[in-house]
């Protein structure tokens, strides 16, 4: 049998491709942090759009007791607690709105 002779890699040379690869993977996770703060942001302005849009009618949030004609609440601010989506991300305090 014939056996093929295959170059041996040096450490060197695994040393530069490790050192290439960790920069690849830094350079991605960077992007995936960017992309996911950017979601996060759209979902809280998506988030406070539908709050505030259904603010006196109701919304999953409060309930629909406004709807049915049962609260005459006037308009209050939307409280950090009211998001539930926005909060239900651990990294969402990490981003500014």
């Amino acid at each position: 049998m014939a056996q093929t002779k295959t170059p041996e890699i040096t450490s060197t040379q695994k040393f530069l491709q490790a050192e290439q690869e960790l920069y690849e993977l830094v350079c991605r996770k960077k992007q995936v942090d960017l992309n996911l703060a950017q979601l996060e942001t759209q979902l809280y302005h998506f988030e406070n759009t539908y709050l505030e849009d259904t603010a006196l009618t109701g919304n999953v949030i409060k309930g629909f007791d406004g709807y049915l004609g049962l609260r005459s609440e006037k308009r209050r601010g939307i409280r950090d607690s009211d998001r539930l989506f926005s909060n239900s991300s651990v990294t969402y305090p990490k981003v500014s709105h």
